[in-house]
């Protein structure tokens, strides 16, 4: 049997220029497949204030992991909350293992994000260093 498992992840966290703090998690792939969009564990931080963000939307060169990345919260409406970031890739980090039956293929970045979010109506400006990654597990 094949039990594959492919997801990306992107977080952030930074403190606003109004020494507010701001966490972000976006990501897709976890509990279902990238086609389906059934569930999401995305969510943002405002001063320790959690908001629940829709599913995350991504735009990249799937070939090539240093390249930019759109990532944007699929509707406003839904939650009162959401994100529309730009990724910029600056450092990379691959690891990769082949076990007989097993195979794990981690391919994690470090870079900038910058772009806004909405939360509640009002608009915050994003200019911080993150982290995204694309995982691949089959077993």
């Amino acid at each position: 049997m094949n039990y594959p498992v492919n997801y990306f992840f992107a977080m952030v966290q930074t403190a606003l220029t109004d020494g507010r703090t701001l966490g972000i998690i976006m990501g897709d792939g976890f509990g279902s497949s990238y086609a389906s969009k059934t569930s999401n564990e995305d969510f943002l931080t405002l001063d320790g204030v959690a908001k629940k963000l829709d599913v995350t939307l991504l735009e990249e060169d799937p070939l090539d992991i240093m390249s930019l990345k759109h990532l944007r919260s699929a509707d406003l409406s839904r939650f009162g909350a959401s994100c529309d970031l730009v990724y910029e890739p600056k450092y990379k980090q691959d690891n990769v293992i082949y076990l007989v039956l097993i195979s794990f293929q981690q391919r994690a970045t470090y870079g900038r994000f910058s772009g806004t979010c909405q939360v509640d109506g009002e608009q915050i400006k994003i200019e911080s260093w993150g982290f995204f990654e694309h995982v691949h597990m089959r077993w």
